[in-house]
């Protein structure tokens, strides 16, 4: 007999991150739901995450297993686009690779952010395209709270599974199926082949933008779903990630207070040298809106 009951917990209404998170992630909504720690339940996220939860799968930073209600938190990113909002590059140390999605899944007891206790079962839908029967590996972050990026440095994603996670067709659909023993940031991945990298992808900000105190700059390459985090040096950014013989797209947020700059350049894969990108006042509110059509065709 299954150890969850046939229950489901309705999400409320997306909500904006705190203001604490980066301008990118703060766009991106939030699912909630409510949740009594002590009863089996079934959570099926807006874009087909199922969660199942057993009893007594939570517990607080003491180490004690929690029974008053708490509230779950899931982000789910679909697209490329979404992965630049969230923050969250597909690079690892020195290697790039390709994504089915990700999702950030955290759970909170009067705002003290929870461990887990028991391992949750997911069922996960790959939102992007990848080739057909492509084994794939998780990674994770491995922390329970929503992670600020940082302005000068790249966080390695860790593995959580030590072999491929085969994974499954039902008609057009491919899922993934797994126990997931630790919350936080957890993608879908498989390794990008790649003849060598690039020596140094460089890109100079000029104008405004250049001088804002925090800036933040992604690749987000055409053929494949993999978005590339540069790291800032003054008004450059730079990469040793990028693949050889890559075509893209180069996207640059910048803001100082109630300003937004947003600078975009396509390049082709025979693009060298030093490229300049000129970013341009954007209204804030119209920026998610505009990234997802640019990097949706």
């Amino acid at each position: 007999m299954s150890a969850f009951i046939n229950r489901t917990v309705a999400w409320s209404s997306p909500q904006a991150l705190d203001q604490h998170s980066p301008t990118q992630l703060r766009w991106l909504p939030r699912q909630l739901a409510e949740h009594d720690p002590t009863q089996a339940t079934i959570i099926c996220g807006q874009r087909g995450l199922i969660i199942h939860i057993p009893a007594g799968a939570f517990r607080d930073q003491a180490g004690q297993v929690v029974t008053s209600k708490i509230e779950i938190e899931l982000i789910e990113v679909d697209s490329k686009a979404a992965i630049l909002l969230a923050g969250q590059a597909t690079v690892s140390r020195d290697q790039a690779f390709e994504t089915g999605g990700m999702f950030h899944l955290a759970a909170y007891a009067q705002g003290q952010a929870l461990q887990l206790n028991r391992p949750l079962h997911i069922e996960w839908p790959l939102y992007l395209p990848l080739p057909k029967n492509t084994p794939l590996r998780l990674l994770s972050y491995g922390t329970a709270r929503t992670r600020a990026v940082e302005q000068d440095q790249q966080s390695d994603w860790l593995p959580l599974n030590s072999s491929p996670l085969q994974v499954k067709w039902k008609k057009t659909q491919a899922r993934l199926s797994f126990e997931l023993h630790e919350l936080g940031w957890v993608a879908s991945q498989n390794a990008l082949v790649f003849n060598g990298l690039k020596g140094m992808f460089t890109t100079t900000l000029a104008g405004e933008a250049a001088f804002m105190p925090h800036k933040t700059a992604f690749v987000v390459l055409d053929d494949c779903q993999s978005v590339v985090r540069l790291f800032c040096q003054n008004q450059k950014f730079s990469t040793f990630n990028l693949p050889m013989r890559k075509a893209g797209t180069i996207v640059v947020l910048a803001e100082n207070g109630e300003q937004l700059y947003v600078g975009v350049q396509n390049f082709s894969a025979r693009n060298t040298g030093v490229l300049t990108i000129h970013p341009k006042p954007m209204e804030r509110s119209l920026a998610p809106h505009w990234l997802f059509h640019l990097l949706s065709k």
